[in-house]
């Protein structure tokens, strides 16, 4: 009953990020990157602890607009995103993925 932002993951949830931590432990993800939102950053810790990458913290607006610049000038990192559901077809829209293919959205 925490509201917004503030809302920590449940036990399934934290369940679900090692998972996914497991799944990308040899994806060759260089930079990884959460919200500000509790959920997403303990989302994402399970990654950062077994990659020993910092996790970059970005307001869901910051997202949107690190991927319209990637769009713009790419490179060659491998970036993983936690983000909010709701903030994930901006990001797609401003990558330009039409068909997203390789997005994993865990909730």
């Amino acid at each position: 009953d925490v509201p917004g932002d503030a809302a920590p993951l449940l036990p399934m949830g934290q369940a679900r990020a090692r998972t996914l931590s497991r799944m990308l432990a040899d994806a060759g993800i260089s930079e990884l990157i959460t919200t500000d939102a509790v959920r997403s950053r303990e989302t994402g810790a399970p990654f950062a602890a077994q990659s020993g990458l910092v996790p970059v913290v970005m307001t869901r607006e910051d997202e949107v607009t690190l991927a319209a610049r990637l769009r713009k000038t790419p490179d060659s990192k491998n970036r993983l995103i936690v983000a909010h559901t709701r903030n994930i077809p901006r990001i797609l829209e401003a990558l330009s993925v039409a068909e997203p293919g390789h997005v994993a959205v865990v909730e």
